[in-house]
């Protein structure tokens, strides 16, 4: 063999030997590479459960960690991290799946491809203003890490982030509140830090029933976002604690559904545009003793537009199907709202504050296409009265259409009254001032004896019978009311006097006695008026003022006032008569049969006629007559009287005819006259 062929096979040898080298070495490298990819894991496993307590101030156990350097993805199995007491679960999940791009970070791109946390279990604690995270958030923040975070040359890019079948829970061990979610599932397309569009969805199930879902869009470059909140027989239980630190209250319940679209800028969080519907269900409010303060059947509303910035609230319609609430007055004189509310130090408001609130009120908007109240009840209960007092209203509706602040609003109204009683209400007024309005108010059927425990308290008569309607006309001005009460009552009775010191000794019985008209109707007209700047201004009191008042005039002339129940054009209290004539004529007679007619129904009452003249003027008046022959005819006029009441079938003892004494006549100065005076026995108070 030559030299050149020799030459040429060490060649072929040594390249071969090359070959076989270079083959191992991929091999090995291969092989390490393969050793260190599967081993990477479980190195990251030992290394995290080894120095967990020193890098995070937590324990943190993981059952695997798969890791791929090569194409940036990982999965761990089972991973939980412990509160700070080493004992309790702060988080936990069962699988974490990531995948991202390393070569981005050599360009200050974090880019994550994939994110996929399935089976987490969230418990976060608060403690007043502290929450159980606060030592990571401290451990983990730095002025170094700041920078990073705000460092422009920067990007990040979240992809595909799911979090699957989780759980979640709130506790404010302080007050006691406690959120949960379960079956919580959050589906994020993409988070861009750097001005694109970021859309995110969450659907979460909360654990006493209900759910909750969203969808939120948001650009980082113009701080604007777009959610979508869709929440579905949330119990807003969980508030109780935060109620209970300023109300005395036991029970807050209600399922609040709703489904709200929400536009905003981060920059400027409080000027948010909100639409949608919320309607809340079977909600209740109960103080700590037991008592319902409100309770609805439903309560929804339909948001066309809510404008924080523009102080707007403009809503399609606001129905309130159901309402309840009570108004008790306790014998100290306080009252359940009054006990529902805990004291709070008093703070000194500063005037510049309070022109302020009042300013924002004035620029507030507030519109209602269509208010409607339907099946309200409110019950009263007054405990200050003998026994007590309960009454209540029910089937109570409201409607108002094109409701707005600063415009007079037209409201009406309607309730039952105790059993059978039937109120309606017309009301006009602007409620930013409230200082002008018009309000009418009609109630029928209404059973007074309902109200015995009042007027035993105020005028110590017990209310027997009578049935109430009333009308009343009221209209205010710059705060000045001009008002009409017509009241008419059927067959009204009261008993006597059983109260013997009540507030105002009125003669309400006499009152209502020779009020009432034979066919049972007792019938009074009462104006109002006052200034409702007045601090001591109280309607209720001006009208039982007004009633009272009338009461005594009634007493004061009886007579005038049966009078008035048969409209005579004539006073019926007394008539005129000729001193010189033994009898009476025709106009007397009639006049004495319509006196009589009017008053023999009333026999509770005792009258007496009483001849009135000066016996002194008569004799000049008439020279031809002596005193004797006129005192003579006077005794002849009694005697007729007497005998038409006869036929008049009237009782001598219902009506007498009082014996004409000279000496009284003496005295007298007015026209020659028949008196007919009531006689009313205190007794009968």
């Amino acid at each position: 063999m030559d030299q050149s062929n020799i030459t040429e096979v060490k060649k072929k040898s040594a390249f071969k030997r090359l070959l076989k080298v270079v083959l191992w070495v991929v091999i090995i490298v291969a092989l390490v590479m393969i050793v260190a990819i599967l081993s990477c894991g479980r190195i990251a496993k030992w290394y995290l459960e080894k120095h967990s307590k020193e890098l995070t101030g937590r324990i943190i156990t993981v059952e695997r960690i798969t890791m791929n350097p090569l194409f940036g993805t990982a999965k761990i199995k089972d991973l939980k991290v412990l509160e700070a007491n080493d004992k309790d679960l702060f988080l936990g999940f069962g699988e974490l799946d990531y995948r991202m791009n390393l070569l981005g970070l050599m360009h200050k791109k974090f880019k994550m491809r994939r994110l996929h946390i399935d089976n987490m279990d969230l418990n976060i604690l608060q403690t007043g203003k502290s929450f159980n995270f606060d030592d990571l958030i401290t451990r983990f923040s730095s002025d170094s890490s700041a920078k990073k975070e705000t460092d422009p040359g920067w990007t990040v890019d979240l992809n595909n982030i799911k979090i699957s079948d989780s759980r979640m829970r709130y506790k404010d061990l302080e007050v006691g509140s406690n959120f949960g979610f379960n079956r919580m599932n959050v589906e994020i397309p993409r988070i861009y830090l750097t001005g694109k569009d970021t859309d995110a969805g969450i659907q979460l199930h909360f654990e006493d029933g209900g759910s909750l879902g969203c969808r939120l869009s948001y650009n980082m470059d113009h701080s604007r976002y777009n959610l979508d909140l869709n929440i579905s027989g949330f119990g807003i239980d969980g508030i109780l604690p935060y109620l209970q630190q300023y109300m005395n209250v036991s029970k807050c319940e209600g399922l609040l559904s709703m489904n709200v679209n929400i536009n905003g800028d981060t920059e400027h969080i409080t000027e948010a545009k909100v639409k949608g519907t919320v309607d809340v269900v079977k909600s209740e409010v109960v103080d700590d003793q037991g008592r319902m303060i409100f309770a609805a059947d439903s309560v929804g509303a339909n948001i066309l537009e809510l404008s924080t910035a523009g102080r707007i609230t403009h809503l399609a319609y606001l129905n309130i199907v159901g309402p309840q609430s009570q108004y008790i007055i306790y014998k100290d004189s306080t009252d359940n709202f009054s006990y529902l509310m805990k004291s709070t130090p008093e703070i000194a408001e500063e005037p510049d504050a309070v022109e302020e609130v009042q300013e924002d009120v004035k620029k507030m908007i507030l519109k209602v296409d269509r208010l409607r109240i339907a099946g309200g009840k409110v019950g009263y209960e007054d405990n200050l009265m003998k026994g007590g007092f309960k009454y209540s209203l029910s089937e109570i509706s409201a409607f108002c259409n094109d409701f707005q602040l600063d415009k007079m609003n037209r409201i009406i109204g309607r309730a039952v009254l105790g059993k059978a009683g039937k109120v309606a209400l017309d009301w006009t007024t602007d409620f930013k001032s409230m200082r002008n309005m018009h309000l009418k108010l009609t109630a029928r059927n209404v059973d007074i004896t309902d109200f015995t425990p009042y007027s035993l308290v105020y005028v110590g008569n017990e209310i027997e019978n009578g049935v109430l309607q009333i009308e009343s006309d009221n209209t205010v001005t710059d705060n000045k009311l001009n008002g009409e009460n017509k009241i008419e009552v059927y067959k009204p009775k009261v008993s006597k006097r059983k109260n013997k010191k009540p507030v105002y000794k009125v003669p309400v019985r006499l009152g209502v006695y020779v009020l009432t008209d034979k066919e049972g109707m007792m019938k009074v007209s009462l104006p109002v008026s006052g200034d409702l700047d007045n601090p001591q201004f109280s309607y209720r009191k001006i009208l039982f003022k007004a009633l009272m008042n009338l009461f005594v005039k009634v007493a004061s002339a009886p007579i005038t006032a049966i009078g008035s129940l048969f409209s005579s054009d004539e006073p019926l209290d007394h008539i005129d008569i000729d001193v010189t004539e033994p009898d009476f004529d025709t106009k007397q007679y009639t006049q004495l049969t319509e006196l009589v007619e009017a008053v023999k129904e009333k026999d509770e009452l005792k009258y007496q006629f009483n001849q009135r003249f000066n016996l002194e003027q008569a004799v000049k008046d008439h020279p031809d007559f002596t005193e004797d022959k006129l005192l003579t005819l006077a005794k002849i006029r009694n005697e007729n009287l007497q005998k038409f009441l006869k036929r008049m079938n009237v009782k001598e003892k219902q009506i007498a005819v009082t014996p004409v004494v000279p000496d009284s006549l003496k005295s007298y100065s007015g026209d020659p006259s028949i008196h007919l005076t009531a006689l009313w026995s205190p007794d009968n108070d």
